[in-house]
């Protein structure tokens, strides 16, 4: 990656909230949320300078987040489609089945979260960083992928189909089953054990001489 990823600024001081006292907002901003279940319909709603600790999420479809922090935060099965990310760090989340389909991630980094099912079909990724992230199974379909790093993730039964892997290196991560056409992986990184799977995936058959 040539250029840096930029890390969540926080230029006001934050303040504990509860999700309850901003239910008649569109914006919200310097807020800290802790332990708490966002259950009612909170789509359309932006959030800056945010920090999230051990929350859980449902309807946030068409969201935007700008400089925000999430951690140890369960997004399972919630809707985040056609949501905006910005400068935003996810850090040990469960993300089980979470539709973030059609969503805009830029400067936003995955740690060590678990995204099994999850459905990041259509959407946008630059200047991203997933690191030791469990993405089995899921959907990675018709995604543009610009200068994404990835390290130690576990791709295992995914779906690159239409998303093209081209300069993204997936050399230490698990690739195992995923599905994926010869036009997707022009440009892919990988180590040669990884090459010689994806070939016998697409049905080359090798011949010894």
């Amino acid at each position: 990656m040539k250029k840096k990823i930029s890390p969540p600024l926080f230029e006001l001081e934050l303040q504990d909230s509860s999700i309850r006292k901003h239910q008649a907002q569109g914006r919200i901003e310097a807020c800290i949320f802790r332990n708490e279940d966002f259950t009612y319909d909170c789509g359309g709603k932006e959030f800056f300078e945010c920090r999230f600790e051990y929350v859980s999420f449902h309807e946030m479809r068409g969201c935007l987040f700008a400089d925000c922090v999430f951690d140890h935060c369960d997004f399972s099965n919630a809707d985040f489609h056609e949501s905006v990310f910005r400068r935003v760090h996810m850090q040990q989340c469960r993300m089980t089945g979470t539709d973030l389909s059609r969503s805009t991630f830029q400067d936003t980094v995955l740690e060590n979260c678990q995204a099994v099912y999850c459905n990041f079909s259509a959407s946008r990724m630059k200047l991203c960083e997933w690191k030791e992230t469990v993405f089995r199974e899921a959907a990675l379909s018709m995604c543009t992928f610009t200068e994404l790093s990835v390290r130690k993730c576990d791709f295992t039964s995914a779906e690159f189909l239409d998303t093209s892997l081209d300069k993204v290196d997936l050399s230490d991560s698990k690739i195992d089953g995923i599905s994926v056409e010869m036009k997707e992986l022009k440009g892919v990184i990988m180590n040669e054990e990884q090459a010689l799977a994806c070939v016998k995936l697409l049905g080359i058959k090798l011949k010894r001489l």
